[in-house]
């Protein structure tokens, strides 16, 4: 069995499963034994490297009933101290947010409602 670290946030007192690369290829591995672990460290490896990518470039990409990864620009709030009164704007860097489908949302919601009632 694969170990997992727990995570406790503050203000939700819950505990959280937090699953890294490793555990979610094991746990792949298990629900698929046609693939091997090493397939699905490769797929994973293409998956994340096309995301990035195009991102990078601009691009949204949308994963039907799963969610969006739409590149943003930001400029940190230190940043818009340092050049508050100077002419030069600061450069906005680039972060990539995901936003989940609403059959994520939903799921989960959905799921975590079904945990306060049992409790």
């Amino acid at each position: 069995m694969t170990q997992r670290k727990l995570i406790v946030d503050r203000n939700n007192p819950t505990i959280h499963k937090q699953i890294n690369r490793t555990t979610l290829i094991d746990e792949l591995a298990n629900q698929n034994p046609k693939f091997s672990k090493q397939d699905l460290n490769q797929l994973l490896d293409q998956l994340f490297e096309y995301i990035n990518e195009h991102v990078y470039q601009g691009d949204k990409i949308l994963i039907r009933n799963f969610g969006a990864f739409i590149p943003r620009k930001v400029v940190s709030p230190a940043h818009k101290l340092e050049n508050y009164n100077k002419k030069e704007k600061a450069e906005p860097s680039m972060t990539i947010r995901f936003k989940p489908s609403r059959t994520v949302r939903t799921e989960f919601n959905h799921h975590i409602s079904r945990k306060k009632k049992i409790k």
